[in-house]
């Protein structure tokens, strides 16, 4: 690409190998750090994310877990995908911007402004919203074929709250404080 100056995302294999290669190196010089350990006995601080009876965790949870993440993916041949030959004609992106932003940033906002749905709710609220958000939704024909015989019924908590019973002060307005409109000669007679 001689005389072009590349965008943040525009890469060859030759790139992709390269980073490869740098991950293995950074591997060699650093993966003793994602096994290091810190005893509870001799810990300054206990992280709020460890059990109660956990004797150690890894000191460096994040590093290891992002690395975790990195072997999986290089392991899968996932990391580069965009680059691949034999997918050219998709046109994959090199980012999941798109998705997140275009995508899962709606469906969560739709979990947020219906909390308390259940987990199975949640779950047919994002079929919902992924299917009438696909390229052409049908509905008479999912309507059609729905039968709500065959829906399992919803379980609910079987606690309930105790009866408060009446209330001795509150703030509502009450008719022996003399504040509702009368009718009549009102006191006389």
């Amino acid at each position: 690409m001689k005389g072009r100056n590349k965008t943040q995302y525009e890469s060859t294999t030759a790139d992709a190998e390269a980073w490869v290669a740098l991950f293995l190196a950074w591997e060699t010089q650093y993966l003793y750090l994602t096994k290091q350990r810190t005893y509870r006995n001799d810990a300054d601080e206990i992280p709020t994310w460890a059990k109660s009876g956990q004797k150690w965790w890894y000191t460096h949870q994040l590093l290891r877990s992002g690395h975790q993440v990195f072997q999986r993916v290089i392991k899968a041949g996932h990391r580069f995908t965009f680059l691949d030959p034999a997918l050219k004609t998709m046109q994959i992106p090199a980012t999941t911007n798109g998705i997140e932003g275009g995508t899962n940033a709606h469906m969560r906002l739709m979990l947020l402004h219906h909390q308390g749905m259940t987990e199975e709710h949640q779950r047919r609220a994002i079929e919902w919203w992924l299917y009438m958000h696909s390229e052409r939704p049908d509905l008479t024909r999912i309507l059609g074929s729905h039968d709500p015989k065959t829906v399992a019924p919803v379980q609910r908590s079987q606690h309930t709250e105790l009866d408060p019973g009446p209330v001795l002060y509150d703030t509502g307005l009450d008719a022996t404080e003399g504040l509702w409109l009368r009718s009549g000669w009102g006191g006389r007679g």
